[in-house]
């Protein structure tokens, strides 16, 4: 079972230590949770968190919307490359045709604004 943030408090890199304190010193509830979830990193909770708390809500949203755009991207770049490679087994595959896939992936999938 994973451990909470609070019980991760005072473990990992001196800098994780302070950043994990920092969160739970000064971050909104929605920013500990989106960090616990996995939908923020550590380093970048550590960044909203210095915002005054008013403000943290539209930079976590920031975040996990590009940080599932990231995702999105990802998830469908493994597709297409996963399709070529069982397409072409045997075959080198064109590095070009595979970037000019997965950005008709991204396009036709509506995630346009996909992060890599």
């Amino acid at each position: 079972m994973p451990r909470s943030l609070h019980q991760r408090r005072h473990s990992g890199t001196p800098s994780a230590v302070v950043r994990r304190a920092r969160v739970l010193e000064r971050g909104i509830a929605e920013l500990q949770t989106a960090l616990e979830e996995g939908a923020l990193s550590l380093y970048r909770a550590g960044e909203i968190c210095r915002l005054p708390p008013e403000a943290q809500p539209t930079a976590i949203e920031l975040w996990t919307n590009r940080t599932h755009q990231k995702q999105v991207g990802s998830a469908l770049a493994a597709r297409v490359l996963k399709n070529q490679l069982q397409k072409y087994p045997d075959q080198k595959l064109d590095l070009a045709e595979i970037g000019s896939l997965i950005r008709e992936a991204i396009v036709s999938t509506g995630k346009g604004t996909a992060c890599f």
